[in-house]
């Protein structure tokens, strides 16, 4: 019995004269292997050009440190009318020791429109602003990019500890309280923007005001946090954006948990929404506002679940899934005062 192998070399051989009669293999006729041919030697000189203008087209930011997103870390510290900014070399933004907004425009000014990450104080202590607020917007020159907020805030304003306005995009996993008790508009946030704001972790916390007050088109997610209100609202949906909750926690004593009152539609598909005496979700829309229970859990302890309480309300609740629920005796699954609640599925 004979035995023939075939070498390395008679194979690519084989190889080449089987696929030689067919243009598609014929790749020397192929323009861009003609022009590596011909430059092979300049090749590695075009791939660190195009490495050069990668790079350079990820530049154009502030001189901040950059963070993993690509973008700039800032630290705010100070007290009463006194902060100051850092980068993560620990180098001062702009003027140290300067009232709130004066260092939140000095950040806009050195992020150049890039991404940043702003850590109020260091994570441990909040940072008191006392009745000032910070306010996230594109006038007076400068632009943002995406802000990402961390860290611990407090003021007690009549009015958002954070405003956000414009086209600006905010994220946030900090704790952001107001503890104003003079009104119902001492809010955590306060939002005119068009942009998107997500809460994916921390805590935002009011008494008689609004944990987010959203009275524009930008569209707002809750994927993970707690919002909790005493005797305000945790949500409150004046407008026709959109409000999205798929975790976390939104939570009212008293008061409503989440509240729609225009032409915007919010869609609960996971977490938690609740009240103790209060409502846990409210469609007060006179303009026919949408909420979709989808999923998680909507609960009322000796409040009510789901509410349409005006009689005038054009507004729809639809209930394809999740949990609504009262406790038994003292809490109300469902009421409404004219027949807007539309169900496919409902647990009492």
């Amino acid at each position: 019995m004979k035995f023939f192998f075939l070498t390395k070399e008679d194979n690519n051989a084989k190889i080449k004269r089987r696929f030689s009669n067919f243009p598609i293999f014929q790749f020397s006729n192929f323009p861009i292997f003609q022009f590596l041919h011909n430059y092979r030697r300049n090749f590695s000189f075009l791939i660190l050009l195009v490495l050069s203008l990668t790079f350079a087209s990820c530049g154009g930011g502030g001189s901040g440190g950059d963070d993993d997103d690509g973008g700039y870390a800032y630290t705010i510290t100070g007290s009463g009318a006194s902060f100051t900014a850092t980068k993560e070399d620990g180098a001062a933004v702009g003027t140290a020791n300067q009232p709130i907004q004066n260092v939140i425009n000095a950040i806009r000014t050195d992020a150049k429109g890039k991404a940043c990450d702003i850590q109020f104080d260091d994570d441990v202590t909040p940072l008191n602003i006392g009745t000032n607020y910070v306010s996230f917007n594109n006038t007076g020159g400068g632009k943002w990019g995406l802000i990402t907020l961390s860290g611990k805030i407090t003021s007690n304003i009549n009015g958002g500890t954070i405003s956000i306005g414009g086209t600006v995009s905010v994220r946030s996993t900090a704790d952001i309280a107001n503890t104003d008790s003079s009104s119902n508009n001492g809010d955590a946030i306060y939002s005119d923007s068009t942009g998107a704001l997500t809460i994916s972790g921390g805590t935002l916390s009011v008494t008689t005001g609004i944990a987010i007050s959203n009275i524009s088109s930008g569209g707002v997610t809750i994927s993970g946090g707690t919002l909790s209100a005493t005797t305000g609202f945790a949500i409150y949906n004046n407008s026709s954006g959109r409000v999205t909750i798929s975790g976390g926690r939104v939570s009212a004593t008293t008061g409503r948990a989440i509240a729609n009152t225009y032409t915007g539609t919010v869609t609960v598909s996971g977490g938690r929404v609740e009240a103790t005496t209060g409502y846990a979700v409210s469609n007060d829309s006179a303009y026919g506002g949408v909420i979709n229970i989808a999923g998680g859990t909507v609960f009322a302890t000796t409040g009510c679940a789901i509410c349409i309480p005006i009689s005038g309300s054009s507004g729809i609740v639809n209930i394809s899934g999740g949990r609504v629920e009262a406790t038994p005796g003292t809490g109300y699954a469902y009421y409404e005062t004219v027949e807007k609640i539309k169900f496919v599925r409902i647990e009492k």
